[in-house]
């Protein structure tokens, strides 16, 4: 969907965004169930095409006009429980502060991730993931990790 730089313009008058797709969002606004199951219909149906195997995350966003990280976290939904999950259903299911997979850090989870990095200063955020669910049994996502390190650098 093209949008002209008029349009855009109102758009941000009325505090609305237009991400790389057209596909129009407000920042901090979930998108609807219906949008999910759209994206998640979409998903399923390039997967099947592709024989299993996982299919364009940019052709499926452009074609639902959502961004590739809104895919993708339906791609995670997808696999971890073979459906899209109701907003109920995730606050229900939560017992943590943010999504489904952010947990806050307590101060030993700080200590291994400093001396994780102490360790090997070039390892992956995934790498860090890892050895704290081995270390802890705490699972926290590979963005937790770098707000981590983007906080102690604001220091």
């Amino acid at each position: 969907m093209h949008i002209s730089d008029a349009q855009r313009e109102y758009l941000r008058q009325q505090r609305v965004l237009v991400n790389q797709q057209g596909g129009i969002y407000r920042t901090g606004a979930s998108l609807s169930y219906t949008k999910k199951l759209e994206v998640a219909s979409a998903y399923s149906t390039e997967r099947d095409a592709a024989a299993g195997r996982r299919p364009n995350i940019t052709a499926i966003a452009q074609q639902c006009g959502v961004s590739r990280g809104y895919v993708r976290k339906i791609e995670d939904e997808l696999n971890e429980f073979g459906r899209v999950l109701q907003q109920q259903e995730i606050r229900q299911n939560n017992n943590t502060s943010g999504g489904p997979c952010s947990r806050s850090l307590s101060n030993e989870d700080m200590f291994i991730i400093y001396q994780l990095y102490l360790d090997e200063p070039s390892r992956t955020r995934a790498s860090y993931v890892d050895w704290l669910f081995y270390f802890t049994g705490n699972i926290v996502s590979e963005m937790t990790i770098s707000r981590v390190f983007g906080d102690c650098a604001n220091v």
